[in-house]
């Protein structure tokens, strides 16, 4: 009861300020005019002869666009020569014949002969010849053959700067450290490069596992 009795005061006191509000007398139209007109601007005032200059501006004189910073920019680098595209076809074609002439220097034909024995020296027929060769670039290319009656094997038609060979058969195991297996072909200043001479093929030896070993 004391609430509701409250809150009706409080509402009676509001609409009376509201009454109260809306009923002041305004001020005068003439005094809002002058209070809201603006301060005279004390620039200089620009002739008609000055406007004239600023519209006969030289084009020259003129900020350049995007596209004529561009341009110039383009001109700029590349000397008033062609255009970037065909510059960029020019640079990719010289890049080209260098990587050509230095693969035609760093890869040399390869060939190679080898012989497969066992711990006795005897040779060892239908061992197989894993044999990795590395292209420069970076291509590498891989073959197998396998040895003949007398143990011996022999690769050849291809072109690269490294072979791998590693040689294997059933029943036989290789001594670590006894068979050589990287072979660098490539000639740089002090090195001659590996030159393979088919009269004198690489040994490779085997041992005979027995039974018990791996």
């Amino acid at each position: 009861m004391k609430a509701r009795v409250l809150f009706a005061a409080v509402l009676a006191v509001s609409l009376s300020l509201l009454i109260f509000w809306s009923s002041r007398p305004r001020r005068p139209a003439q005094q809002a005019d002058e209070a809201a007109e603006p301060v005279a601007e004390t620039r200089p005032k620009q002739t008609a002869q000055s406007v004239e200059r600023k519209k006969e501006k030289p084009e020259d004189e003129q900020t350049p666009t995007n596209g004529d910073l561009e341009g110039r920019l383009e001109g700029l680098a590349h000397g008033g020569g062609a255009p970037p595209n065909v510059l960029t076809q020019e640079a990719l074609l010289a890049l080209s014949n260098l990587a050509e002439q230095a693969s035609e220097q760093m890869n040399r034909p390869i060939e190679f002969y080898g012989k497969v024995v066992d711990e006795n020296g005897q040779p060892i027929e239908r061992a197989n010849v894993h044999f990795g060769l590395l292209v420069f670039p970076e291509t590498y290319l891989e073959t197998n053959v396998l040895t003949d009656t007398s143990g011996l094997f022999s690769v050849n038609n291809f072109t690269g700067i490294t072979a791998f060979v590693k040689v294997s058969k059933l029943g036989y195991g290789e001594v670590k450290g006894t068979n050589q297996s990287k072979f660098d072909y490539h000639v740089v200043p002090g090195f001659e490069g590996f030159r393979p001479d088919p009269g004198n093929p690489i040994t490779f030896a085997l041992h005979k596992q027995g039974p018990d070993q791996n």
